[in-house]
């Protein structure tokens, strides 16, 4: 009895919300045990988005139907935290799940316009190719840029609106100045976050 309830007298439980995305399913769960994690995504150690991990122990009891990685939980204070790993856990009666928090949610300060190419008709027949604006205002974060020994200007970017992103577009800052896209970063475990490397357009 005490094996399969270890996770009631646990100090330290929090009260969370599990959503899953695609549904309009937000679950409660009481007395979930979080615990720090040394858990590492080397992939993006360097990335423009800081993570912080957690590890999360649900007791099997509340959850009828497991968690699977990309659902996200909400924590008592209302933080959104990505879940990229279940697995069986060294406490009875509990699941491991596995999860990150992006700190970069709460700091998009910048703006960006994006812009793209396409054909027009001319009155006299003739096709050119315009820019025209596809979306303003897109909440971003970026980089202090970099220039390299040949005086090309880089930086990278990150916004969370789901937008589609395509090489040959430009991204106006509010600066003015134009930039063209070299690399486009979209994680599969964390589809809301699109990442960006670009440079300077020189005039």
């Amino acid at each position: 009895m005490f094996q399969d309830n270890i996770l009631k007298i646990a100090d330290g439980t929090e009260n969370i919300v599990l959503h899953r995305p695609g549904s309009d399913r937000y679950e409660e769960i009481r007395g979930v045990l979080p615990r720090k994690t040394k858990e590492q995504d080397k992939r993006r150690d360097q990335s423009l988005i800081p993570y912080q991990w957690r590890t999360w122990y649900l007791p099997t009891s509340d959850v009828p139907e497991a968690p699977q990685p990309g659902q996200e939980i909400l924590d008592s204070q209302s933080f959104r935290w990505i879940i990229t790993k279940i697995d069986s856990s060294e406490l009875p009666g509990s699941l491991r799940c596995v999860a990150r928090r992006h700190d970069a949610v709460f700091s998009l300060d910048e703006y960006v316009d994006l812009f793209r190419k396409r054909a027009d008709t001319t009155p006299s027949g003739a096709v050119e190719y315009l820019w025209f604006l596809v979306r303003a205002g897109i909440a971003s974060k970026f980089s202090e840029t970099t220039v390299s020994e040949n005086g090309t200007e880089s930086r990278e970017i990150a916004f969370r609106t789901p937008v589609e992103v395509h090489a040959l577009d430009r991204l106006r800052f509010p600066d003015g100045s134009y930039w063209r896209i070299v690399n486009v970063v979209t994680p599969q475990d964390d589809r809301d976050w699109t990442e960006l490397k670009i440079e300077k357009i020189q005039h």
